[in-house]
């Protein structure tokens, strides 16, 4: 089995140390520290930096784990002009403009005056739905947890559409892209792609950047740095799916796994031309894309359909839960902190849990005293 990405120093140090006052105990643990003169004063944590808005800003749209890497060409270019209008109305708001720290941007008056005059609620809730990308990307780990909480769930709150409910793939649409993908230029490739996006629900930027050594052989599963994380976690995937990722691994890279050492190996991007660079995430789409237009041709999507890895990613999530499996266990599989995100994600509606209210034991029970309903409502009376 190939070994999963290596921990860092400073994460193994913080396993042994925690073994060793499980074991022994916090008192005689710093006892012990002290006796032998480890620790000669007790340091502060460094505080995180603070960034500025052009630090910010540059981080947002640079950084792999940014949630602007991970969305479609077209949000990306409308993410962009979001990001003009704001800078614009910082520079005129606040004597230190771009310079401001990322603590003053988010003021909930700053930001309550930046949405007052925006009266159409579509242009509204796009501004909002980028300044909560730009907040989790850049200001999550800097600002308290109760303002960003209170922005996220109050100031820049966002509605959703109950007519807009993503939809995900039927089962036609899925058979046609797997056979759209073998016919297609780097067919082998482009067939695993699709085949790991609806066997684990990873996303985009997840799925670019997989390595060989992220593979777990063993437990059918790979490791991928979450969104807005800096440590691998673990994510399961379908037996199918697995079995078609191994296979492309050992027939694209057999040679290299004779020329190169084992660790040079285990580093080779799994989804790359040679291994070397990771594939971007726009190649990915703009596969989908051309398979998206072959389907259109053959009426199998309408005119207006997208596809893209989200499309995958939440045709996973809802194939899942339709097939009977818990809310709590597709949330673990898609990395969501909360299930709550993974409630909006599914919109389930109260007529979803109606129909789920429907399976319970006792809803179906058969009571024979209410098979007579007169008579029970005359002896209740009486």
């Amino acid at each position: 089995m190939s070994a999963p990405r290596k921990k860092s120093k400073k994460a193994l140090f913080d396993e042994k140390l925690s073994e060793l006052i499980g074991e022994f105990g916090q008192a005689m643990f710093e006892k012990e520290v002290l006796k032998k003169n480890i620790v000669k004063e007790t340091k502060k944590e460094k505080p995180k930096k603070i960034l500025t808005f052009e630090e910010a800003e540059n981080l947002f749209f640079t950084s792999s784990t940014s949630y602007y890497a991970d969305k479609r060409e077209e949000t990306q270019r409308g993410y962009r002009s979001e990001m003009r209008s704001f800078k614009s109305f910082i520079e005129k708001e606040l004597n230190s403009g771009t310079k401001a720290l990322i603590t003053e941007l988010f003021d909930k008056e700053l930001l309550l005056r930046y949405l007052k005059n925006q009266h159409n609620i579509g242009t509204k809730k796009k501004k909002k739905s980028f300044l909560r990308a730009f907040l989790k990307t850049v200001a999550i780990d800097i600002l308290d947890k109760k303002q960003v909480d209170f922005l996220l769930n109050n100031t820049l709150k966002t509605k959703e559409d109950p007519n807009n409910v993503p939809k995900a793939l039927t089962s036609k649409q899925v058979n046609f892209i797997l056979e759209a993908a073998k016919q297609s230029i780097s067919a082998l490739r482009n067939y695993t792609i699709i085949w790991t996006f609806l066997g684990s629900g990873i996303r985009a930027n997840e799925l670019a950047n997989l390595q060989i050594e992220d593979i777990d052989w063993e437990e059918k599963a790979i490791y991928i740095i979450p969104k807005g994380q800096s440590q691998p976690e673990k994510r399961y995937m379908t037996d199918v799916s697995f079995d078609v990722l191994s296979t492309y691994v050992h027939f694209k890279y057999a040679d290299k796994r004779k020329q190169f050492t084992k660790s040079k190996y285990n580093e080779l991007f799994i989804f790359s031309v040679n291994g070397n660079k990771a594939i971007a995430t726009s190649t990915i789409r703009e596969m989908l894309n051309r398979i998206k237009e072959h389907g259109k041709k053959e009426k199998v999507f309408p005119e207006d359909a997208s596809l893209s890895p989200h499309i995958l990613r939440h045709t996973f999530s809802i194939y899942a839960y339709e097939s009977g499996m818990e809310i709590f266990k597709i949330s673990k599989l898609l990395g969501h902190d909360n299930v709550n995100t993974t409630q909006t994600y599914l919109r389930i509606s109260s007529n979803q849990v109606k129909k789920e209210l429907e399976k319970h034991p006792y809803a179906k029970v058969e009571l024979d005293f209410l098979k007579e309903k007169e008579s029970l409502y005359g002896q209740f009376a009486n």
